[in-house]
């Protein structure tokens, strides 16, 4: 119970950041990136 409570409480700091809610989203945009580019090579 503790810990999921401590998990959500960073969560909110997390998403309370805009700093590392940017770094968040550029890394998943990278990640997208990455995976379809994967994906084409694949596909070639």
């Amino acid at each position: 119970m503790k810990i999921s409570e401590n998990g959500a409480e960073t969560i909110r700091r997390i998403l309370n950041n805009p700093l590392t809610y940017c770094f968040v989203w550029i890394l998943v945009w990278a990640g997208k990136k990455i995976f379809k580019d994967e994906v084409n090579y694949n596909e070639i």
